[in-house]
């Protein structure tokens, strides 16, 4: 029997696109293990002795970034992801493009973009009702600029560099089929960064 292949996915979108959906169902559904970026932010803030807090997070964040490199938390990531063992594994909370390139360095690592429109994040939004979450449509567009570019991230930047797009305007189960549908293709293609022209494999509805 064939050696078990690593598949290693980071996942990158916008607020309420569906990712951390995702990411639930390959861990249930598949056993993947779950690693975060924003997971070692806080796990540097409790050895600090610190509260976590909104600003206790982008300041050490950014610290952090300052001293040792933007792709610091990526990095921490991977650790354990390797100190793990597991083959299959998902990375959260991709937020830079320096995180990425790290990222793609290492074997079976892929990129998934979850997408969806506007209009259809700011209604999750609203049906989630989360302290500090827009109430209106221009706080949400106001909310969409202020973060794109903040804290050494770039969003749209990072969503162009995915190897895979999957477009999350429907139920919870058209995502599921979406994410089923990548699966098999892991491996078998070469990721954009390995064409001199960038290709990207896209499931829409």
């Amino acid at each position: 029997m064939a050696a078990e292949k690593k598949v290693i996915l980071g996942f990158v979108g916008l607020p309420c696109a569906g990712k951390g959906t995702a990411i639930e169902y390959l861990v249930k559904k598949h056993g993947f293990f779950y690693s975060s970026t924003s997971d070692e932010i806080r796990e540097e803030i409790r050895q600090r002795g610190q509260e976590i807090t909104r600003d206790n997070l982008q300041k050490t964040a950014g610290e952090l970034r300052q001293k040792y490199g933007a792709d610091i938390w990526a990095q921490r990531a991977w650790e354990e992801v390797l100190k793990s063992g597991k083959k299959k594994a998902v990375v959260d909370a991709i937020r830079a493009v320096e995180e990425i390139k790290f990222l793609k360095k290492q074997r079976g690592f892929y990129l998934v973009a979850v997408l969806a429109d506007p209009k259809i994040r700011f209604q999750r939004m609203k049906e989630r009702n989360r302290e500090g979450d827009p109430q209106t449509w221009e706080e949400f567009l106001a909310m969409e600029e202020r973060d794109k570019n903040t804290g050494g991230r770039n969003i749209d930047a990072c969503l162009q560099m995915a190897d895979f797009e999957i477009k999350n305007n429907d139920t919870v189960e058209q995502l599921e089929k979406q994410i089923e549908s990548v699966l098999p293709l892991i491996n078998f293609l070469p990721r954009k960064d390995d064409f001199e022209v960038k290709r990207k494999v896209s499931f829409y509805k």
